[in-house]
């Protein structure tokens, strides 16, 4: 989970990150990034932020 995501910018940022990090420890299964939108500009940046990286995951209101 990754809080107050402002921008795809700082999904970019932790993609590349975590990319180094699975590299280093031989890691197989690539890790997936949750972001929390705290800001207007996180929500006015939505579509940008969910397709940012592959490793976007989440979901939206489930039906009731």
């Amino acid at each position: 989970m990754l809080p107050k995501v402002r921008g795809p910018w700082d999904i970019y940022f932790a993609d590349q990150l975590l990319a180094q990090l699975e590299a280093k420890y031989g890691v197989k299964k690539p890790l997936m990034l949750h972001a929390i939108l705290e800001t207007a500009l996180g929500v006015a940046n939505v579509g940008a932020i969910a397709n940012a990286s592959p490793r976007m995951q989440g979901h939206g209101p489930r039906p009731g």
